[in-house]
């Protein structure tokens, strides 16, 4: 769909700039994440003894929709106030498991 009197050389150029912008918005986007990333790190480096720490590393590995909510909720507890000292690993094991259940749902009929 190309306009009366475009070249090929043009349409290619304005193909380029299009794919270059894709190129900048998405290193962009990357170097957001990474930023995020490193800030999550460092509040649980803060929040977690290094037992925990460890274990959340290697949740991060092994189930990293887990290892999300885990993060989420630690830092809601922080947040709240609901955390006055650091998580020990036994008290993440509690966290995880709780948040690792799987809720039943119950039919009743009559």
């Amino acid at each position: 769909m190309s306009a009366v009197g475009e070249t090929p050389a043009s349409i290619q150029e304005k193909q380029l700039e299009e794919l270059k912008k894709r190129v900048i918005e998405q290193q962009q986007a990357e170097e957001e994440n990474a930023k995020a990333e490193q800030q999550v790190e460092g509040a649980m480096r803060f929040l977690l003894e290094s037992e925990a720490k460890q274990r959340l590393g290697n949740l991060r590995i092994g189930n990293k929709q887990l290892y999300l909510r885990t993060v989420q909720t630690i830092l809601m507890l922080y947040k709240s106030q609901r955390i006055t000292e650091k998580i020990s690993d036994d008290e993440l094991k509690k966290i995880l498991v709780k948040l690792s259940e799987k809720r039943e749902t119950k039919i009743k009929r009559k």
